[in-house]
């Protein structure tokens, strides 16, 4: 009979910690041989899994896309106000 092992439950408001209770369920149901049928199976877990961190990846690309178009609008403010990189970078520091 496999050990069981104790499952950590992460904090599952978010994505990152979803995904963390996945992945060691799976990690469960692969090395422990643990499976209950009201859980799920295997192949479901990992497809959850991989949707989320498809989520998880799309998120931040978003966020990276936005993050570079305010630099822009911002560049084009800057220019538009007829302030050089030299002017802004002494006034930061």
């Amino acid at each position: 009979m496999a050990t069981k092992r104790t499952i950590r439950i992460p904090d599952c408001s978010t994505a990152e910690g979803v995904k963390q209770y996945i992945e060691q369920r799976l990690n469960d149901i692969t090395e422990y041989k643990e499976f209950n049928e009201d859980r799920g199976g295997h192949f479901e877990l990992l497809v959850l899994y991989n949707m989320i961190d498809d989520d998880i990846g799309a998120m931040l690309d978003d966020m990276e896309r936005e993050a570079e178009e305010r630099a822009k609008q911002m560049a084009i403010k800057l220019l538009d106000a007829g302030v050089t990189e030299e002017m802004w970078k002494g006034r930061r520091f």
